[in-house]
């Protein structure tokens, strides 16, 4: 097993997987073409991350390092996979609706 990405499923340098022509035709007629994004260095994402809002590490427990937390950040799983969509999250914060 080698380096995981820092942004992906994948291994570093490992071959990227790849879908059949006939799946490919599928899904660009049932969702629309596919608009691939340019990879972030994470030399980037690190510049640009803000500080951490921690002021300690709770005693060696937290990490403040700027690469653990965005290899951290959000997890590796699909989008919206454990929370909730945006039109719904009042539902969650203790907001009650009109039939409450």
């Amino acid at each position: 097993m080698g380096t995981r990405h820092w942004n992906g499923w994948i291994d570093e340098g490992a071959e990227v997987p790849r879908i059949s022509e006939e799946a490919g035709r599928l899904l660009e007629a049932e969702i629309g073409p596919g608009r691939p994004q340019p990879d972030a260095p994470l030399a980037d994402v690190v510049a640009a991350l803000a500080a951490s809002a921690f002021v300690d590490d709770a005693g060696g427990r937290l990490s403040l390092d700027p690469i653990d937390r965005i290899r951290h950040a959000r997890g590796q799983r699909p989008a919206g996979l454990g929370r909730a969509p945006q039109r719904a999250a009042g539902a969650y914060a203790g907001r009650r609706g009109p039939a409450e």
